[in-house]
C-alpha cells in the first residue's frame, strides 16, 4: 500500500495548539518507515491521524490514491498495535487472536487455520490456552502482533510498541518485528522515541521536532548528512559534538575565548584546526570566512591515533568511561564539552591530557543562526 500525506495539520480545537505541521511524506509499498523524535514533537498524532483515530486539520491523506480523509478508522484495512497492548485479560492467547476473525463471520475451520500459522510464525504455540496475565511482557506485545497479523491488513501501525519491555527484550523484539516485516511484506509505519529503534528496523527515518519534519532519509543518509543540528544531535549515541568558533582565511577552523589577565581581558585561542581543502572551498563560497559556525563531529571521529598534525587538540579529560572495548573521553575545548570514543587500548584516568586528533573529512559545518547544515 502506497501512503501520501499532503499537507497535513492537526491543531487541537480547545487549546489552538497546532501539534503537527504542513506534514509531507510519500511511503512506498512494502517500507518500513519510524517515525522518530522526543515526546510530544508529533509522532503519534501524524500515526493516529493515518489510523483514522484523529481527525485531521488540514491536507489529505491518500491510500493508494484514494484520499480517507472522511473513511472511518474501521474501513481503512489497517492493523494498529499499542503500547499497553490492548489485550482482553479474561480471554486466552487463542481466544484474543481469534475475535477479530470472528467479527469478520470467518468459519471456525479458517479462523484455526489462521492463527496456527501466525501462531507458529510467533513462536506462541505453547501460549495458546493461556490467559495474558500468565504471559512476559514480550509475550504479550507478540499477542497484541499476532492479532493484528491474523486480519491479513494491508497496512501495519506501531505506536511505541516496545517501551514497556526491559532492555533485553527491546533488543529481541526489535529483530522480531524486522523479520515480521521481511516475512509480511506490508507497510510498516512505526512511532519511537527511541533512535536506536529507528536505526536498526527502518528503511526510511522521519525526524520530527516541535511538529515539523526535520528530515526524511535512510538511518545511513541521515547519520552521515544530518540537516541541521538537532538531527545531528538526536540521531547518534553518545550524541555529535558541537564546537562554536571562526573560519579564518588561511582554511581554519578556530575557537576563540576571552579570558582575564592582569593587564585586561585576552582573546585566546583554544582549538585551531585545518579544514579540508573541498570543505573549506565550499564555506569560502558561501561568504563564512571570518564568521563564526557551528563545527559538528562525531565522537568517533575524534580518534586517538595521530593523524595531521594541524587537527592536534589537547582534551583535559573530566570523566574516562569505560565501556570494556572502549573508552568515551568527556572534557572540554574551550566553552564546549567534547565526547572522543576511543579504543581501550591504554588506562585512562580522569585529569590526564589525552592528545586527540579530529578527522575533519568527517566532519560538518551548521549556520550559527539557521542551525542548517552548510552545503
Amino acid at each position: 500500500m502506497i501512503i501520501e500525506l499532503k499537507h497535513v495539520k492537526k491543531i487541537y480545537d480547545k487549546n489552538g495548539i497546532e501539534v503537527v505541521k504542513d506534514f509531507n511524506l510519500t511511503i512506498q509499498d512494502k517500507e518500513f518507515i519510524v517515525f522518530v523524535g522526543p515526546s510530544g514533537c508529533g509522532k503519534s498524532t501524524t500515526l493516529r491521524m493515518i489510523a483514522g483515530l484523529e481527525d485531521i486539520t488540514g491536507g489529505t491523506i491518500s491510500f493508494d490514491g484514494k484520499v480517507i480523509n472522511d473513511v472511518p478508522a474501521g474501513d481503512r484495512n489497517i492493523a494498529m498495535v499499542f503500547q499497553s497492548y490492548a489485550l482482553y485479560p479474561n480471554m486466552t492467547v487463542y481466544k484474543n487472536m481469534e475475535f477479530p476473525l470472528k467479527l469478520k463471520k470467518i468459519s471456525k475451520e479458517q479462523r484455526k487455520q489462521k492463527i496456527m500459522e501466525v501462531s507458529n510464525m510467533l513462536g506462541l504455540d505453547e501460549y495458546l490456552k493461556r490467559k495474558p496475565k500468565a504471559l512476559s511482557g514480550g509475550q504479550r506485545q507478540r499477542v497484541a502482533v499476532g492479532r493484528e497479523i491474523v486480519r491479513d491488513c494491508d497496512l501495519f501501525l506501531f505506536d511505541e510498541p516496545l517501551s514497556n519491555l526491559d532492555a533485553k527484550l527491546r533488543v529481541q523484539m526489535r529483530t522480531e518485528i524486522t523479520n515480521l516485516h521481511q516475512q509480511l511484506q506490508k507497510t510498516f509505519i512505526y512511532v519511537t522515541h527511541d533512535q536506536v529503534e529507528a536505526m536498526t528496523m527502518a528503511t526510511r527515518i522521519v525526524i520530527m521536532y516541535n511538529g515539523i519534519v526535520q528530515q526524511v532519509g535512510t538511518p545511513k543518509e541521515v547519520y552521515d548528512f544530518p540537516e541541521n543540528t538537532f538531527v545531528a544531535g538526536f540521531i547518534g549515541t553518545p550524541a555529535m559534538n558541537f564546537i562554536k568558533g571562526f573560519i579564518t582565511s588561511d582554511g581554519y577552523f578556530e575557537t576563540r575565548n576571552e579570558e582575564e589577565t592582569e593587564e585586561g581581558t585576552k582573546e585566546v585561542t583554544n582549538v585551531h584546526i585545518l579544514i579540508p581543502n573541498d570543505k573549506y572551498q565550499v564555506l569560502k563560497e558561501k561568504g563564512y570566512v571570518d564568521k563564526e559556525v557551528i563545527l559538528g563531529i562525531r565522537p568517533e571521529n575524534i580518534l586517538q591515533e595521530e593523524r595531521l598534525k594541524e587537527t592536534e587538540v589537547d582534551l583535559p579529560v573530566e570523566n574516562a568511561e569505560l565501556l570494556g572495548f572502549e573508552y568515551n573521553l568527556i572534557g572540554h575545548i574551550g566553552d564546549s564539552q567534547v565526547i572522543s570514543r576511543i579504543v581501550a587500548n591504554n588506562i585512562i584516568r580522569n585529569g590526564d591530557v589525552v592528545k586527540l586528533y579530529f578527522d575533519m573529512n568527517k566532519c560538518h559545518f551548521f549556520d550559527i543562526d539557521t542551525t542548517n547544515r552548510i552545503k
